[in-house]
């Protein structure tokens, strides 16, 4: 969510960066703090693609908003 027309025009045109950043977020999310078996925790998610997201930018002004998270837990065996 960019609600500056001209931090807007910004992120559209750095769009693939912007992807790229906000994926390496959350790789390191899942790298570093994620335990195996444990729904991911989306607040944590969101603040650390949040501060990715105002680094490249090199200012706040556009929001990440995580619209869903999706979590598979273990698979169980049949017998």
């Amino acid at each position: 969510d960019v609600p500056d027309a001209a931090l807007r025009t910004r992120v559209q045109a750095l769009g693939p960066r912007v992807r790229d950043a906000l994926r390496g977020a959350l790789s390191d999310y899942v790298l570093s703090r994620y335990r195996t078996g444990t729904a991911p925790d989306p607040d944590q998610i969101s603040r650390m693609m949040q501060l990715t997201l105002d680094r490249m930018l090199g200012r706040p002004g556009a929001r990440v908003l995580l619209i869903n998270v999706m979590y598979q837990g273990p698979m169980s065996r049949s017998p």
